[in-house]
């Protein structure tokens, strides 16, 4: 017996019940923790947008750290030190973007699956 031959018996009952009830199975693949992804793809999103607020500030610091540097107003090694470490943050914040990013497009990725397996299924 395959492993797989019960799901393959389900098909056409779940086939079935896509075309008359499309709009059930829609809101019920979706609704599955609907409210906590709807809270954890809202944090997330405001987690990537203080993220991109906070290395557009970081290039400003760097700048005028640079511009103190260059005036005298701070030593060399001052400057090295306080640079090397925004420049540490920046990075960690540019991989947690890459991150985010990623998980906010897979989160997409699974509504448009929904909807396209729903369209593969009407044809």
């Amino acid at each position: 017996m395959l492993p797989f031959k019960p799901v393959l018996e389900d098909m056409p009952r779940v086939f079935k019940f896509v075309n008359c009830y499309e709009n059930v199975f829609v809101d019920l693949k979706l609704m599955n923790n609907e409210q906590n992804k709807k809270k954890e793809f809202t944090k997330k999103r405001k987690e990537f947008e203080k993220a991109e607020k906070r290395i557009a500030e970081i290039d400003n610091i760097i700048l005028s750290l640079y511009e103190d540097k260059a005036l005298g107003n701070i030593t060399d090694e001052r400057y090295t030190n306080m640079s090397a470490k925004l420049e540490t943050e920046q990075r960690e914040l540019t991989a947690l973007l890459d991150n985010l990013e990623q998980e906010l497009t897979t989160e997409k990725t699974k509504i448009d699956n929904v909807h396209a397996f729903v369209e593969n299924v009407k044809k």
